[in-house]
């Protein structure tokens, strides 16, 4: 799976953390560059689990702590997400109990939050046909690309 992020360019941040395209400059290297190059010349299809779209992002939302536990080995995992113009962070924080004891470590992710019309301009420039899945999850949209052989 990582070797897969890897020849897509995209850069491992820690264990399977990876940076994904946050500028509309990188979604659409990525887009129009990076992508449909696997796609050709057999063809193929790309699927795009879009970020949440600007106009569904809640400022102020909390949600609720996470939490797991199947008696050998217990994660509870607390967010805290903020918004700059269109850029997101969240700061996962887990904790992760078993036998040897309780770890503790943080994930950041950092995304662009990108109307779904800019991913589907970038597949359709790149030679793409594209069908929008929309809401697919509350506020997010899947983009599915096509590439005929």
């Amino acid at each position: 799976q990582l070797e897969i992020l890897a020849r897509l360019g995209c850069t491992q941040a820690q264990g399977f953390n990876w940076k994904a395209p946050a500028t509309p400059a990188e979604i659409d290297e990525w887009l129009l560059d990076r992508v449909p190059r696997h796609l050709q010349p057999r063809g193929g299809v790309l699927i795009v689990d879009g970020w949440v779209r600007p106009d569904a992002w809640m400022d102020g939302h909390r949600p609720p702590a996470e939490y797991a536990d199947d008696g050998t080995l217990g994660v509870v995992r607390l967010t805290h997400s903020r918004r700059e113009d269109r850029i997101t962070t969240l700061e996962m924080h887990h904790l992760v109990r078993d036998q040897s004891g309780i770890d503790h470590f943080v994930e950041h992710h950092v995304m662009a939050m990108t109307p779904t019309a800019g991913y589907v301009a970038a597949a359709e420039s790149a030679g793409l046909g594209v069908e929008v899945e929309a809401d697919y999850m509350p506020g997010r949209d899947r983009i599915i690309a096509v590439r005929r052989a």
